[in-house]
């Protein structure tokens, strides 16, 4: 089998090991796998910026929080909830919507910044989106929040599959981007601007492709977060943690890959789990979060997936365990 079959098959085997796994989970591990998947798709998304278009984007957390407050908002109003079955169609649809155009606006202001300037200027979009949340009472519910209506609540299982199905497709996006004309532009623009755009290439086009794709998969990650929590406030919604953890984790397990966000979730998902879920550490998680983005950028600020230790060890591999080919 050709190193590219096998790769396939290993994919399969891992997804088909995924989708029998709901019936033999507690509905405990269910909603640790459930929030494992989101922020899965929120890592792969902002790794959209990152990874290929070279942008530190801190502001991935606000497409997420949007997505939650306009699905809620909508099931809690007269017009939507008298749909049926359309509801879930409708507020998903409306919440990517609103999540793209927001995106969109935001492209122009933000790409007229470089480097440290345009993360900040990312971050602030979410407490910009806060105070929104906040002051817009009889909308957001302020401080104290929306819930949603019980009729529609999403469970464990399904969310599990939805949250898993859409996590695929965000993964997928990346490989798309890795190998295809458009993510041959990004990668063309992150390694020099002047250059892409002598060679005709509209830099402001490709940025804002690149910060709407990013926002699409994220803002219905947020309507299922929405749905399956059934409540949602600023803090939760839009805490600075949804914007500061996808960073973290694509940085662990290496921008610019297909697999490295994947790797960078599921360390930080297992220490997480691990320390403070079953241990109870009496530390506060974001400090945790905080030195272990200090340890990566110390020991490993390429990632797992480019750094030169785990490639030499997967060269050994390869030289130790040659492909066996058929005489």
């Amino acid at each position: 089998m050709s190193p590219s079959g096998s790769a396939t098959a290993v994919i399969l085997l891992v997804i088909g090991v995924f989708c029998a796994l709901p019936p033999f989970l507690s509905s405990t591990w269910l909603l640790v796998m459930f929030l494992s998947f989101v922020w899965l798709i929120m890592t792969a998304n902002y790794d959209v910026l990152d990874g290929f278009l070279g942008h530190i984007n801190l502001g991935q957390g606000a497409f997420f929080g949007l997505g939650a407050y306009v699905a809620t908002i909508l099931l809690n109003t007269q017009v939507v909830q008298r749909l049926g079955l359309l509801v879930p169609v409708v507020i998903t649809v409306a919440a990517v919507l609103a999540g793209a155009v927001f995106a969109a606006l935001m492209a122009f202001p933000l790409f007229r910044l470089k480097g440290l300037y345009f993360a900040i200027g990312t971050l602030i979009l979410i407490f910009f989106l806060q105070v929104l949340a906040l002051n817009i009472t009889p909308l957001t519910g302020g401080s104290y929040g929306l819930y949603v209506p019980p009729a529609f609540f999403m469970g464990a299982f399904v969310g599990y599959y939805l949250a898993f199905f859409l996590a695929l497709l965000s993964v997928a996006l990346n490989f798309y981007l890795s190998r295809s004309a458009l993510g041959l532009a990004f990668h063309c623009i992150k390694e020099d601007e002047d250059a892409a755009a002598s060679i005709g290439l509209n830099l402001m086009k490709y940025k804002t492709i690149a910060i709407v794709i990013s926002s699409l998969p994220t803002s219905a990650a947020g309507v299922l977060f929405a749905l399956n929590s059934g409540f949602i406030d600023p803090n939760i919604a839009l805490g600075v943690e949804r914007s500061l953890l996808p960073a973290l984790m694509a940085l662990l397990g290496g921008t610019g890959t297909v697999l490295g966000p994947v790797f960078g979730v599921a360390i930080i998902r297992i220490i997480e789990t691990v320390f403070f879920h079953y241990l109870r550490l009496p530390v506060p998680s974001m400090l945790f979060f905080g030195l272990t983005l200090l340890a990566v950028a110390i020991f490993i600020p390429e990632g797992l997936m480019r750094s030169p230790r785990i490639n030499r060890l997967l060269a050994w591999q390869r030289r130790a365990f040659p492909e066996r080919t058929p005489a």
